[in-house]
């Protein structure tokens, strides 16, 4: 549920922020003081999603020891026992590079968390002696991803290497489970190694006797880590809308380079005529859409036989 919570936040706030005009200080000292909402796991949703002149102190105080990364803090959210978590843009000090996303944990202590959200989870905990010194083994491993990675702007012109495939779709009846089975079959008869969370997840004797936090937080670690670990996603969009898990890791998918495609037999529409939302469809470099379930698995066994993913 945190976790969730965090990708609502970040997806939120990016975009508030990028369609919203400054406010006044007193107008955001006011709004933050009469509009904030609490949730149920504890943190406090503030009214406005810019810093408060408060909360900028706490943060330029918690953070003035680090000199290698530049945070711009873009607005924050309360956890439990004094801690703020505060949505930067990051940057290396000096660096040309292009900046990515962080959340920054803090308090009246100093910074006591980091999650570089640019490559998905990752933290850097306090009590770490290298904290946020880009020489370390954690920091360098994130910048050499980074090194790897193609940006969205390359996807569809990336060479077509590596053939491990996430596949991301809805499974909570017999019915899509049949189907992603049947997809990802025809995938690995073409020499792809597939990830199938329905499949290749969490085994039930794993889940056993923890908690539903607990289950979530399992659940959400290893499917981001697939994702993360494939060169491809397939996603199965079917259903009145795609599944929200699914589109979560598309997105995690897109923004990490990795090779998109997508798979549609299902008729109903979204809004403005569109039968998909162009947040959705714009991450694949092909989407296969048949209403015919048989007609669309002859499509994809064609193309399977013809290109690379």
């Amino acid at each position: 549920m945190r976790k969730l919570a965090f990708t609502l936040f970040i997806t939120v706030m990016i975009l508030t922020l990028a369609s919203c005009g400054k406010k006044s200080e007193v107008e955001v000292q006011k709004q933050a003081q009469t509009d904030q909402m609490s949730t149920d796991d504890g943190w406090i949703l503030p009214g406005t999603l810019e810093m408060t002149e408060e909360m900028s102190k706490l943060f330029f105080n918690a953070t003035e020891g680090i000199s290698d990364i530049d945070y711009e803090p873009m607005g924050y959210m309360a956890e439990k026992n004094g801690v703020y978590c505060v949505l930067c843009r990051a940057q290396a000090a000096g660096s040309q590079e292009a900046p990515y996303y962080a959340l920054v944990y803090v308090n009246d202590q100093g910074v006591q968390n980091v999650w570089d959200i640019w490559m998905g989870a990752h933290a850097v905990k306090k009590d770490d002696p290298n904290k946020l010194n880009p020489t370390n083994d954690v920091t360098k491993g994130i910048e050499e991803k980074k090194d790897e990675t193609n940006t969205p702007d390359d996807i569809e012109t990336a060479d077509h290497t590596g053939k491990r495939v996430y596949f991301a779709g809805p499974l909570f009846n017999e019915s899509e489970r049949d189907f992603n089975l049947k997809m990802v079959e025809i995938l690995e008869a073409h020499g792809y190694e597939v990830f199938l969370p329905q499949r290749d997840g969490l085994l039930a004797t794993e889940l056993e006797g923890k908690t539903e936090e607990e289950k979530g937080e399992m659940i959400f670690d290893k499917d981001c880590s697939e994702v993360l670990k494939a060169d491809i996603l397939f996603m199965n969009l079917d259903g009145r809308v795609p599944d929200e898990g699914a589109c979560v890791e598309l997105g995690l998918a897109y923004a990490n380079g990795k090779r998109c495609y997508g798979i549609k037999t299902d008729a109903r529409s979204v809004e403005l005529d569109l039968d998909l939302n162009p947040m959705i469809s714009e991450c694949f470099i092909e989407l296969f859409k048949n209403y015919d379930g048989d007609a669309l698995v002859e499509e994809l066994e064609k193309y399977l036989s013809e290109n690379e993913l």
